[in-house]
């Protein structure tokens, strides 16, 4: 076991590279995680404490890399994403299991904007750090494309499946690595993706193969990670195995995870090899898709030191207008190029100003995609918003003359209008709004305000 030495935390992991520091809000839960853990022959060791964004502050001070954090009581949602500002900008990486009922979906968002891997249960929280810390040598994954083994057909397709759903990607292998591989494995052998080794994948032939067939598999181009379904335990026992699959993960060029129930005789092997094994495959797939997001996450977008504006103008138009929209009554155009977007702003309790972006119309239903940032924002931090919008992306694809400069300004002046807002329950909704050449156009604005406001 490992400590901190400030006495402030203390850590373990399988390996010892590079520590987990597991942070809880109490006493009980740092042994449950304790609890957990010690199924697996991984002991760790908890700091607790009352206050999410302290602990994570405090947990900076040590040389974790991976800081496991439990939220068991509501806190300043705005401490919190400025903690795991400072979090990311040092390189760790955050996973976080947020109080029940404590935190929205548009806080959820902003905490995940902000670096946070947001997980549901005290088990995803362990299998999440100590998988991440078992990445040392590799890093995260560099993209969603995995390549998935198995010794069967079915549980391949399960596995692409997943994987699907967690966003990532099962690209066909390449031919070169297909034909490399062919000599080597068993002749009703499928080499697409998944790589389906069939039963004859545990008879001594193949196994004797099989460490090289790894290697080919995990030096193919067109793959960021190796997704194996299975721990492929015999012909020759589960401590063979357990070795052999250790030994990989340890020259492996890419992240590797085993996701299956792990057999006891192999969990020791593991540990010393630093390996961290998920045992359900759902929830390895979507860990591993929250590491890739983790891995591709834009520019932080904490408040960018933009100024409120404070409301002057009585006419929400006018206020409008000196945000940088055009504001008309005409409705949205019938030209099937145009997509319109939507723009809406809040004030919410523990995270203060938001605006969210997304599409807008019928097509925000069908999408439902947005991106949130805390407001105000300046010009560059609104058009790092923009980079992060897929509903923005695909505007600038049906109309190629989209003023994204202008529009970025625009969303500026709005998220300075919400911040200066002087109601504390509010919602200002903007859709839709039609951006192309020059300033983009608002046909229509609401404003709503709580009743206690009107």
């Amino acid at each position: 076991m490992q400590g901190d030495v400030s006495g402030e935390a203390a850590w373990v992991t399988a390996s010892g590279d590079p520590p987990v520091l597991l942070l809880a809000g109490s006493l009980h839960t740092a042994e449950a995680m304790r609890r957990i853990a010690a199924n697996r022959s991984l002991p760790i060791a908890t700091r607790t404490g009352p206050d999410a964004a302290a602990l994570l502050s405090a947990a900076l001070e040590s040389s974790a890399r991976i800081l496991a954090l439990v939220q068991e009581v509501s806190c300043d949602g705005a401490a919190l994403c400025a903690a795991l500002g400072a979090a990311r900008r040092a390189g760790r990486i955050v996973v976080l299991l947020p109080a029940d009922g404590s935190v929205s979906q548009s806080g959820r968002m902003l905490l995940a904007a902000e670096g946070a891997i947001l997980v549901a249960a005290h088990r995803e929280l362990l299998d999440t750090a100590l998988f991440a810390a078992s990445l040392a040598r590799t890093g995260l994954p560099a993209g969603p494309r995995v390549a998935i083994m198995t010794g069967g057909g079915g549980g391949g397709v399960i596995a692409a499946d997943l994987c699907g759903a967690a966003g990532l990607e099962v690209p066909p292998l390449s031919e070169a690595t297909r034909a490399t591989l062919a000599p080597l494995v068993p002749a009703i052998a499928s080499t697409a993706n998944p790589v389906d080794l069939t039963p004859e994948a545990f008879n001594e032939k193949t196994y004797d193969r099989f460490p090289r067939i790894l290697d080919i598999v995990a030096d193919d181009p067109g793959v960021d990670a190796i997704f194996l379904p299975t721990t492929f335990n015999a012909p020759r026992g589960e401590a063979v195995a357990a070795q052999l699959l250790a030994e990989f993960h340890a020259r492996a060029p890419k992240p590797v995870l085993i996701a299956a129930g792990t057999p006891p005789a192999m969990l020791p092997v593991f540990a010393r090899f630093g390996v961290a094994p998920i045992a359900d495959i759902a929830a390895a797939a979507a860990t591993l898709g929250k590491l890739v997001a983790r891995a591709r996450l834009a520019p932080s977008l904490m408040r960018s030191g933009g100024i409120a504006a404070p409301w002057k103008a009585r006419d929400l138009s006018a206020r409008l207008a000196e945000a940088g929209f055009a504001c008309t009554p005409e409705s949205v155009a019938a030209d099937g190029r145009v997509l319109p977007l939507a723009l809406s702003g809040w004030r919410e309790d523990g995270f203060g100003a938001l605006v969210a972006l997304g599409a807008g119309g019928v097509a925000g239903r069908v999408l439902e995609e947005q991106v949130i940032a805390p407001a105000p924002l300046d010009d560059d931090a609104a058009l790092a918003l923009l980079e992060r919008s897929r509903a923005v992306a695909q505007v600038a694809r049906l109309e190629p003359s989209l003023d994204r400069p202008a529009l970025a300004r625009a969303v500026a002046g709005f998220s300075r209008l919400v911040a200066g807002a002087p109601w504390p329950r509010f919602r200002l909704r903007l859709d839709p709004v039609l951006a192309g050449a020059g300033a983009p156009r608002v046909p229509d604005a609401r404003l709503s305000l709580a009743p206690e406001e009107c």
